[in-house]
């Protein structure tokens, strides 16, 4: 007896559908890392914490300040020589890393 096996490959299929969910789950991420951060920024007039923004690439999220023509946000996460330091960026991040795991994991579906 022979049996007849036809192959169908779906590569390209399971390709594009991880690169939508890696995409979908990075800015998931990026969305609530922002939130943390904004949480703890230290406010005065509110201009650093509404600076906080989130971007992705390929491969990565990034949160920090877009007052980028300013050394306060660096002066301010990491102090100075009369400013002590007042981690927001770091903080908002290493204090929820639990939770954002479970973003990523959620927002990763195939």
């Amino acid at each position: 007896m022979r049996v007849m096996v036809k192959y169908k490959s779906n590569r390209r299929q399971v390709k594009k559908r991880m690169a939508t969910a890696k995409k979908t789950m990075l800015e998931a991420v990026g969305k609530a890392a922002e939130g943390y951060v904004k949480l703890n920024a230290p406010v005065d007039t509110g201009a650093l914490r509404d600076s906080i923004a989130y971007k992705t690439d390929d491969d990565s999220v990034y949160v920090g300040s877009t007052l980028v023509s300013e050394i306060y946000p660096i002066v301010v996460e990491k102090g100075s020589s009369t400013q002590p330091a007042q981690p927001y960026i770091s903080t908002g991040i290493m204090n929820n890393l639990g939770s954002l795991r479970t973003i990523a994991e959620r927002n990763y579906k195939l």
